[in-house]
């Protein structure tokens, strides 16, 4: 649906992208904001069409209905390692991983060019998910770039380098962390980090990814929705705290998002999309799906743009709301 690192508590994160919030809570956000690039301020359709926002997809396309629990599954990524822009990044990151208590997870997977990463972090008592990132690895302006949203609370870009058994990112002018280092060690993902905290090390076990067979069905549900009734699909799948954001662009809740799509509908395209994985937090009360968008003229049906969509769910007692949205063009 998109316009658009493992379980730890908030302010304690053992994964990954948790890394980016492991110091100083809430007031850790708000300095993180005041380092976040600059965002560029365009109209929800000029964004839609030039960088659409990420979109859950093409229902010609999308897997067959299921009604049946998240089940283990081989990862399977949407291109080989060889195929990849990033073919090193692609055989350290790509896999599902866990904290050795669970709590902590982080799920990797390619893409098309892009490798998308999602961490969720459990409460103590497990029984909700007290924090979500989202972690994209693409290439604006045609480098690599590590792109972190912690929380959906800011977007803090990271340089890239790649080894063949190492990938570093760096940013100086972040409080903390500055420097990421993830380092693939057989079965498990060893994760370095440096800042104004200091160094740490984590290290995250291998485990069988889990999709969400129901997430992708809603997903799917939704692009059909939303070809047929526009902006209206989009407001009512909000969660009432949900909201949509992306590098390059403002953040929207559902009422802009769903203006937004009935702009570009009025203006000549619609925003199509597929989901290709999911997955569920620990906890089962968060989830995602990711996948492929595009964005197609309606006279001739041509391609305009396509990207990468990442969209967190929320479970509520009506059912799966949608809490945050994002999503990268391709180059």
């Amino acid at each position: 649906m998109s316009t658009s690192c493992g379980p730890a508590e908030r302010g304690t994160s053992a994964t990954v992208g948790l890394h980016l919030h492991g110091h100083g809570g809430r007031a850790h956000h708000r300095r993180m904001r005041h380092v976040v690039q600059a965002l560029v301020v365009a109209p929800l359709v000029a964004f839609a069409c030039a960088h659409p926002a990420p979109g859950h997809g093409d229902p010609s396309a999308a897997p067959p209905a299921s009604n049946e629990p998240a089940t283990a599954a081989k990862e399977s990524p949407s291109v080989e390692s060889s195929e990849h822009p990033l073919p090193d990044a692609v055989s350290i990151l790509v896999g599902a991983w866990a904290s050795e208590d669970g709590r902590a997870v982080e799920r990797w997977t390619a893409v098309g060019e892009h490798l998308v990463g999602i961490g969720f972090t459990s409460a103590k008592d497990g029984k909700t998910t007290a924090w979500f990132e989202v972690m994209l690895l693409h290439h604006p302006d045609g480098h690599a770039v590590f792109t972190a949203i912690p929380g959906g609370e800011a977007i803090v870009d990271f340089e890239v380098a790649v080894e063949p058994d190492e990938l570093r990112l760096t940013n100086p002018e972040h409080d903390d962390p500055t420097a990421i280092v993830y380092r693939r060690e057989g079965d498990r993902l060893a994760i370095a980090l440096d800042g104004a905290a200091g160094p740490r090390r984590f290290e995250l076990r291998g485990r069988e990814p889990m999709s969400a067979p129901t997430l992708e069905d809603l997903d799917v549900a939704f692009a059909a929705d939303s070809a047929a009734r526009g902006g209206a699909a989009w407001v009512e799948r909000f969660d009432a705290e949900g909201f949509a954001w992306s590098r390059g662009s403002d953040r929207r809740d559902a009422e802009t998002s769903g203006a937004g799509i009935d702009a570009m509908r009025a203006g000549g395209h619609d925003l199509q999309w597929s989901p290709t994985a999911s997955g569920l937090a620990p906890a089962g009360d968060l989830g995602f799906t990711t996948g492929r968008y595009r964005v197609v003229a309606q006279a001739g049906n041509e391609v305009v743009s396509t990207g990468t969509f990442v969209t967190i769910w929320r479970k509520r007692a009506d059912g799966w709301h949608i809490a945050f949205d994002s999503g990268v063009p391709d180059r």
